[in-house]
């Protein structure tokens, strides 16, 4: 199970829309960045990367990992998540 820090919150137009950026890290202390959008608590989007997040609020392609309408749902993916480097 991986340890889910958030280490640094961007707040939107409104305090209800944030981008978290959180830090996993696995059993082997291997760690990852993920991007996390909250968009008033009703839609949940993790990104892998930071130019996706860009590509996103750019209205451009983008990929993303998960989109979740709950946030225990988005815990339990986080939790979850595999990673390897």
């Amino acid at each position: 199970m991986n340890s889910i820090k958030i280490i640094h919150v961007d707040n939107f137009r409104y305090a209800s829309r944030t981008l978290e950026t959180i830090l996993l890290t696995n059993k082997n202390n291997k760690e990852k960045v993920v991007y996390l959008y909250n968009y008033d608590g009703l839609h949940f989007r993790i990104f892998e990367n930071v130019f996706e997040v860009g590509n996103y609020f750019n209205g451009n392609d983008y990929q993303i990992l998960k989109e979740y309408s709950h946030e225990r749902q988005v815990d339990r993916f986080l939790e979850k998540y595999e990673f390897n480097y």
